[in-house]
């Protein structure tokens, strides 16, 4: 009677805890959205400020450490610098990165087509609408979470309970 009471709550824990994993990754999205809104928002300061080469802004980025969990900076900078282009090393670099969700990724590529390719102000203007773009997405991703929170930690916890219940 003892190893199904402990096998229950076990299953019980399980599945309680996939359930509040699987609302985590919608917050993780949310926080990978912000740190590319960063992203984008230091790249406009550097094309404003300074009308920086893409050169110059990867360089940059690499050194910002609040971008440490975009680990496709860095690569999109070597592979810069061993002679690829700027958007071919941009978008090799943003494919071989696993954390960045598909949205996100199809995002960042058409950023990186369009850097360096014009003149500052319609960069500017450019990188203004994938800011707005991202921003309202956060918000969207904030209220997903909001609602989905919820309902994933308790779809854990009663799919547990009914398991623990067939179980007995």
């Amino acid at each position: 009677m003892s190893v199904k009471l402990i096998g229950t709550v076990i299953i019980m824990i399980t599945f309680s805890a996939a359930g509040f994993r699987m609302s985590e990754k919608i917050k993780q999205r949310e926080e990978s959205l912000r740190i590319i809104l960063h992203m984008i928002n230091r790249i406009s300061s550097l094309i404003e400020y300074s009308s920086a080469h893409v050169c110059d802004i990867l360089k940059v980025l690499a050194e910002d450490e609040t971008l440490n969990k975009l680990s496709f900076i860095e690569r999109a900078e070597t592979y810069y610098e061993n002679g690829q282009s700027f958007e071919k090393s941009w978008k090799k670099a943003i494919y071989e990165d696993s954390v960045i969700g598909e949205s996100e990724r199809e995002r960042l590529i058409m950023l990186g087509s369009s850097l360096g390719k014009s003149g500052r102000k319609d960069q500017l203007n450019m990188l203004k609408l994938h800011s707005d773009s991202i921003s309202e997405q956060i918000k969207l991703n904030a209220e997903d979470f909001m609602n989905k929170r919820k309902l994933f930690t308790s779809l854990g916890i009663l799919t547990g309970a009914m398991v623990s219940v067939l179980l007995i």
